[in-house]
């Protein structure tokens, strides 16, 4: 069976515009964040662009995941500014006077990213359709047949198609994965944040998720922020690889000439330790 059109699933871009340079969809700007005596993010900066598809690789514990987390919401930088498509989003301070329309334009940028864990964070009491519904229809007010239908169609892309009645228990762990990726897709995000979501896997259940995520990678245009181990698939799948070490990004290009021809002591130590693995 033909899978559906990933892009027309999530968003197109119009071809018929000229190219123009992209607007900023993350920008951190002299970012730090510790837990408890641990320096995690050290005054970092960077700045992630519209349709990037960008790779955070580097040792545990050098920050990747904070920095997804503090993107999501989920963390709070402890200094710095954090802006998500051009609005503030860390530090958050209620503007006075107080208008609702300015907490509702935060809210709304943060509903446009979308996560997806390492451990799949499946409802278990709700079978799989029902996940992948229940945010669309309870934060987005999408009306429950259109999001069954979309629902449906996520489920054909990630290769589910038949799965919709099934408790997550019941699924490989490849296979929630895979749910939890149309989830985050059925929220119909600009930003998708990916974090080692093959870390949990066995194997031989990693390549099914990796084919999924290749595919968003390759035929939409998200932007995407990944965490990963996997450096092939990386070399394949994004634009751009930032090597974290120690809280601070040591080295940032095109995945190319990173994975290849890395230019960072660092780095090279790091690629080297993980392809003897």
């Amino acid at each position: 069976m033909a899978q559906p059109d990933i892009n027309g699933l999530i968003r197109r871009g119009d071809a018929s515009r000229p190219a123009e340079p992209k607007p900023e969809s993350v920008r951190f700007q002299a970012v730090s964040k510790s837990f408890s005596t641990r320096l995690v993010l050290d005054d970092l900066s960077l700045t992630v662009r519209t349709g990037e598809k960008v790779a955070l690789i580097g040792p545990s514990g050098s920050g990747k995941t904070t920095v997804l987390r503090i993107v999501a919401g989920l963390e709070e930088p402890d200094a710095g500014q954090v802006a998500v498509f051009g609005q503030q989003v860390w530090p958050y301070r209620r503007p006075r006077p107080w208008r609702r329309s300015d907490a509702r334009d935060r809210d709304r940028t943060m509903r446009h990213v979308g996560m997806v864990f390492q451990h799949f964070n499946l409802f278990p009491h709700m079978r799989v359709l029902a996940n992948i519904t229940e945010g669309p229809i309870r934060s987005r007010g999408i009306g429950r047949e259109a999001a069954r239908a979309k629902a449906l169609e996520l489920l054909e892309m990630v290769g589910l198609s038949g799965f919709d009645d099934a408790w997550p228990a019941n699924l490989s762990g490849g296979q929630q994965q895979r749910v939890a990726i149309a989830r985050a897709l059925a929220m119909e995000p600009r930003l998708l944040l990916l974090d080692e979501v093959t870390s949990a896997l066995d194997p031989e259940l990693v390549g099914e998720v990796l084919a999924v995520i290749r595919d968003i990678s390759q035929s939409s245009d998200l932007t995407i922020l990944m965490v990963t181990h996997e450096m092939s698939f990386a070399a394949r799948s994004v634009d751009r690889v930032l090597m974290f070490d120690e809280g601070q990004v040591v080295e940032d290009g095109p995945a190319a000439q990173v994975l290849r021809e890395p230019t960072h002591e660092r780095t090279r130590r790091f690629l080297s330790a993980v392809v003897e693995r």
